[in-house]
């Protein structure tokens, strides 16, 4: 009986087209349909039951809902795809994972990003990463265990829209219901198991004041700029410091971050501005609630403005996405311990390790209840960034990885 890695010789080339080709979507939100149009034919021709699944009525209005730029589309059209992949087990054994369909926006610097290409050992493109190279990672282990007739627990997968906007799509998925022993959500984690990750803030901060020609006496809000971004970093040292005393964020060099990701003023050559806007991405730690960090973060960033700038308009509005984080107990520890049966740290084994952004697991971990961890191949150093791709290398010891945990016998 042939090996995987000669099972696999035969058809690398088949499921690095198949990425090539799913990448290839512009699948942006609200335009995640077509890339699971693509998942609809790939996953019915291995026999696997696919099913469109329109956003659960009560999502918009839920507490845990974020907003975005689509409420106005009817339910019919935000449609997550729900796949059962069959295995031979019930609902008690049955694993489900969760992929997102949808993919940041290209850039000026990466126009390419749909038109992806291998170069090397790496597949570029946009969402190679995150997270569409998982998708077919999963796909390919399954078919080994299905072509050599090896048992392996049931499957079924979640794939969801919007998990880039705020997560509306996995929270769509959740209040639908799903029974599971375990879910899995497969994202760029360089193969780590992680069973929790910290939450996530977006927010805008105005500065607004008195403007002037350049030759005039008004207009200095950009000299505030740097004591901000001063007061940030600031922020975030006391936030890592508190994160990084926590054992599952342990050899983490940035467990949570406070972030400038966008930053725009001014409206004429020769003028000073008189307003600067700064988009900040405010880290949440694990174990507090978003509303509460966003209140305590502009409070003590307000008091300090006003003490070093008392004559300037501050504007803050930090009700943008906000999810939280979760921290894993014992179960998501024992999951974590099945993908990675070799862990040579005891305090991950006993603890788990938090992840330091924020995806949708909090949601399968606090609606469903079920243990939560977050696995897959890429990077979050490539993720999102100009030029993304996917270690093939490591995609491929993911679907190794993944042959193990699914298979009931070797």
């Amino acid at each position: 009986m042939r090996t995987f890695v000669d099972w696999f010789a035969d058809r690398r080339d088949e499921y690095v087209a198949s990425m090539l080709e799913l990448v290839r979507i512009p699948s942006t939100s609200p335009d995640e349909s077509r890339a699971a149009d693509w998942v609809v034919d790939y996953v019915t021709a291995r026999g696997f039951e696919a099913r469109r699944e329109d956003r659960h009525p009560d999502t918009l209005r839920h507490p845990l809902a974020n907003p975005n730029l689509f409420p106005e589309l009817p339910d019919a059209e935000r449609q997550n795809l729900r796949v059962d992949c069959g295995g031979s087990g019930g609902p008690s054994d049955r694993i489900l994972f969760s992929a997102h369909l949808d993919v940041v926006p290209a850039t000026a610097s990466f126009i390419e990003a749909f038109s992806p290409r291998v170069e090397g050992n790496h597949l570029v493109g946009r969402g190679a990463a995150d997270t569409k190279g998982n998708i077919v990672m999963l796909a390919a282990a399954l078919d080994f265990l299905d072509d050599r007739k090896i048992p392996r627990r049931s499957v079924e997968m979640d794939l969801v829209i919007e998990e880039e906007v705020g997560g509306n799509g996995a929270l769509s998925s959740c209040l639908w219901g799903r029974q599971a022993a375990g879910a899995v959500v497969l994202e760029p984690t360089d193969l780590t198991v992680y069973t929790g990750h910290r939450g996530v803030v977006l927010g805008t901060i105005e500065l607004r004041g008195p403007s002037s020609h350049v030759g005039g006496s008004h207009g200095l809000l950009v000299d505030v700029v740097g004591p901000l971004i001063g007061m940030l970093n600031a922020d975030q040292r006391d936030l890592q410091a508190i994160a990084g005393a926590h054992p599952s964020f342990a050899g983490c060099e940035s467990p949570i971050q406070v972030s400038v990701s966008k930053l725009a003023g001014g409206h004429w050559f020769g003028s000073r501005p008189e307003s600067i806007r700064l988009d900040v991405t405010l880290g949440v730690l694990p174990w507090e609630m978003p509303t509460a960090a966003a209140e305590r973060f502009c409070g003590a960033l307000r008091a300090r403005l006003d003490a070093a700038f008392p004559d300037l308009d501050v504007r803050l509005d930090f009700s943008g996405m906000r999810n939280g984080g979760y921290l894993g107990d014992h179960r998501e520890a024992a999951l974590a311990r099945e993908i990675t049966p070799d862990e040579t740290d005891p305090q991950a084994a006993a603890v788990g390790r938090t992840w330091n952004v924020s995806c949708d697991a909090r949601l399968y971990h606090s609606l469903l209840q079920i243990p939560t961890v977050i696995f897959g191949a890429g990077s979050l150093t490539e993720a999102h960034g100009a030029g993304e791709k996917l270690n093939l290398a490591q995609w491929e010891q993911g679907i190794i990885r993944l042959v193990d945990f699914l298979g009931c016998s070797a």
